[in-house]
């Protein structure tokens, strides 16, 4: 299994991996995908997601971002070795004039030091040992870039950390009504 996860995560951070965009809103989504993160966590971790954030949509491939959250939720995990809680909400926020679909996804885990901030979203680093590949982060950096967007992150040592994924806010498709008159 480990070695099949460590190829996925290669090829994907290769971008071997077809991107199949569509629009599509967001909160839906992540509830959908719900089920599965909080079985990722397991019993001794709560997840907390979103109520509020409806009528939000990006235009983005739902696998690979649904691979972002797996990602983020399992480096969460991995940073509350005794418990805790993983809150994950989505917002509208606006930015340089756009207008953005923010994802956030927040840990009550040990936090991260200065330095481990700043190699975050290098290929193979990794805090996690000889546990981890070091491929994670650095594949969601690379599925939300080719989306648009960027990932922003805040913490602390001891005081956890929450990852913002940005995408740009995309709007429902319409049917555009016909111009042809009826014969």
């Amino acid at each position: 299994r480990r070695g099949t996860e460590l190829v996925r995560q290669l090829l994907a951070f290769a971008r071997r991996q077809p991107r199949k965009p569509r629009v599509f809103e967001l909160l839906p989504a992540l509830r959908e995908v719900a089920p599965l993160l909080a079985r990722l966590l397991g019993p001794e971790h709560q997840l907390v997601v979103a109520t509020s954030g409806a009528g939000l949509f990006v235009e983005a491939d739902p696998g690979q971002l649904e691979q972002v959250l797996v990602n983020l939720v399992t480096n969460a995990r991995d940073a509350m070795t005794a418990g805790g809680t993983v809150r994950i909400t989505v917002d509208r926020e606006e930015a340089a004039g756009a207008e953005w679909v923010a994802c956030a996804v927040q840990d009550t885990g040990a936090g991260l030091s200065a330095e481990a901030m700043a190699h975050l979203f290098e290929p193979f680093f990794t805090t996690k040992g000889a546990r981890g590949t070091g491929l994670g982060l650095s594949s969601c950096y690379g599925i939300v870039s080719a989306a648009g967007g960027r990932i922003e992150v805040e913490s602390e040592a001891g005081a956890g950390t929450t990852f913002r994924v940005l995408l740009p806010r995309a709007f429902a498709a319409r049917e555009v009504p016909s111009t042809r008159e009826a014969v």
